[in-house]
């Protein structure tokens, strides 16, 4: 790699804060005293835990570790700022470049997953008193802080790695006080799309791993606390945890602006709004069409929210199937609002334009619901699975946190899913036509109409839709296979009747869902036409969310029971 970086520029002038005269000696002062400051604070710190043997515990050992990252973090580009600072010529080597950046996004790295063993240590220590001391060993600490480095060491030296495939050959000015990866990938001369697809990718793996695991001890840290009953221990127990919170807001709140904002600026389009061009344009078919789906979108709505509904308030409803229902009907309505409502509207507007932020909301809302919907489905086969198959031991398996638990890493994965797709539509930029072939902002459509070469893009949907898909499809036949055997041992007739009941409505569910998906993202250019596109995507946009309702609740006779009590109430 070092042999194909032949580079013509082999140093680079970091511009600065300000090119401003007047401000260099103020701005000198200011930061010399900032970073002896935060010198002090960091190494005084360690310093101090390593002295007070009262400070020899899990919790102060990580604080130790975290202060010496943000000594390395400070120390990796205060230095040189100084000496741009005082120094006319501001030059770095493309060496010294590399190295700034290596040093600062390991301490970054490892910061970010200090924060997340700090907040395990927390969820240990109140939410497990008696057993803190043996969960959170020296052995465990030692080991937790050293993979914090270990990662935070490798996963630079991946991003420095593919900076030698980059050549440098026009201008060699940084407009930063640092060697900054993303302002080096935009006065590369080879194309960086590479380089800053992989940042992305590992970014926002990095960042919503590390966060979310956090955000997750903090909440059962929370309910934990909430069950406290003096006073005084709830007070003790928020004011360790404050201070970790905020510093948690501070550095993930910097973070993540800086790992995508730097995205969306690059994304400078010519064409800031789309023709969606919808199912037809025969002017006759208009007013029809938006009666059907204005019908079909109102039972939608009444049959999911009202299914929803129904679940919450009889209590009868209240176990782990109809828990799962309801969070899928709730999936359903998303769905369904994500798309056609603005069908309905461009139906009876002549205007059928839609902006690029509405268009991106469409689709994450959409995605992120389809996603949500794959591993619903699974938990959903697997709770029938353990019903079935292990009946005595279903209420203890199932119980109410491990059922919250799923839905909401069924969400969260829905989530983040979409938002990885979003992101990286930042890197297309689209300049010529503006329509899009379908009657709602399909993410295979805007690929077509794109300026940029949209080979990664379409690359990673495939990618992970294939993986998704194949994954939740694979977990729910396994399930259902052993569901299969399970009921064909059983004796009694009633008992195989019945069991084939519950399970007959899931698996028409997931036939519908799972061959229209197949269809629409598994063969995204196989060859279909526009029209069939249109019908695919119709079929599951809209339908499916129709149909789901029904085919959980005409032959269910717990939840007609329920209808009929909350009817004669």
């Amino acid at each position: 790699m070092m042999e194909a970086n032949k580079t013509q520029v082999t140093q680079f002038v970091l511009t600065g804060l300000t090119d401003h005269p007047g401000m260099q000696v103020p701005l000198f002062l200011a930061f010399l005293v900032i970073y002896l400051t935060t010198m002090v604070g960091n190494l005084g710190l360690i310093f101090l835990i390593w002295k007070d043997p009262h400070l020899h515990t899990p919790m102060y050992l990580f604080l130790g570790s975290l202060a010496f990252a943000d000594a390395c973090s400070s120390s990796s580009v205060t230095p040189r700022m100084f000496v741009s600072i005082l120094d006319k010529s501001q030059m770095i080597s493309l060496f010294e470049c590399m190295a700034q950046y290596y040093f600062f996004g390991s301490s970054a790295t490892t910061e970010c997953f200090l924060l997340v063993v700090m907040a395990y240590d927390r969820y240990a220590a109140i939410c497990n008193p008696l057993l803190y001391p043996v969960v959170m060993s020296n052995r465990l600490c030692t080991w937790l802080i050293s993979v914090s480095y270990a990662i935070g060491f490798l996963h630079p030296v991946i991003h420095v790695g593919l900076l030698f495939r980059l050549t440098f050959c026009r201008s060699n000015i940084i407009p930063h006080f640092y060697c900054e990866i993303l302002s080096l990938y935009t006065i590369s001369c080879t194309d960086p799309s590479l380089n800053a697809l992989v940042i992305f990718i590992f970014a926002a793996c990095i960042q919503a791993f590390t966060f979310t695991t956090i955000m997750v001890s903090y909440t059962r840290v929370l309910f934990a606390i909430l069950k406290k009953k003096p006073e005084k221990g709830r007070s003790r127990a928020f004011s360790t945890c404050s201070a970790h919170l905020l510093s948690v807001s501070l550095f993930y709140g910097t973070l993540f602006f800086m790992s995508f904002s730097s995205m969306a600026e690059e994304n400078k389009t010519q064409v800031t709004e789309f023709v969606l061009m919808g199912l037809t344009d025969l002017p006759g078919l208009q007013v029809p069409l938006f009666l059907v789906f204005l019908v079909i979108y109102l039972t939608t709505m009444v049959g999911n929210l009202g299914l929803v509904a129904l679940i919450w308030k009889d209590t009868h409803l209240h176990n782990p199937m109809y828990l799962f229902l309801g969070s899928l009907a709730f999936a359903d309505a998303c769905t369904s609002s994500s798309v056609t409502p603005r069908m309905l509207v461009n139906f009876l507007s002549k205007n059928h334009a839609i902006s690029l932020s509405d268009c991106l909301a469409q689709f994450y809302i959409f995605g992120s619901s389809a996603t949500t919907e794959c591993f619903l489905l699974v938990v959903m086969a697997c709770d029938r699975y353990v019903a079935i198959c292990n009946p005595l031991l279903y209420p203890v398996m199932m119980s109410n946190n491990l059922c919250t638990q799923f839905i909401g890493v069924s969400y969260f994965i829905g989530f983040l899913h979409s938002a990885i797709h979003v992101g990286l539509l930042f890197r297309l930029t689209f300049c010529r036509s503006n329509e899009i072939h379908c009657f709602y902002c399909e993410i295979i459509q805007l690929f077509k109409i794109s300026c940029t070469d949209p080979t990664v893009n379409t690359l990673l949907v495939l990618v992970f839709s294939a993986f998704v898909q194949v994954f939740t499809f694979t977990t729910i036949m396994v399930s259902y296979t052993r569901v299969l055997f399970a009921i064909l041992k059983k004796k009694s007739e009633k008992g195989r009747s019945r069991a084939f009941s519950t399970c007959s409505a899931h698996l028409l569910s997931v036939s519908l869902f799972y061959g229209t998906l197949f269809f629409m993202y598994v063969r995204p250019g196989s060859g279909y036409t526009e029209d069939h596109d249109k019908i695919y995507s119709l079929f599951y946009t809209i339908i499916i969310p129709l149909l789901n309702p029904f085919i959980y609740s005409l032959r269910n006779k717990e939840v007609i029971g329920a209808l009929r009590r909350i009817m004669k109430k």
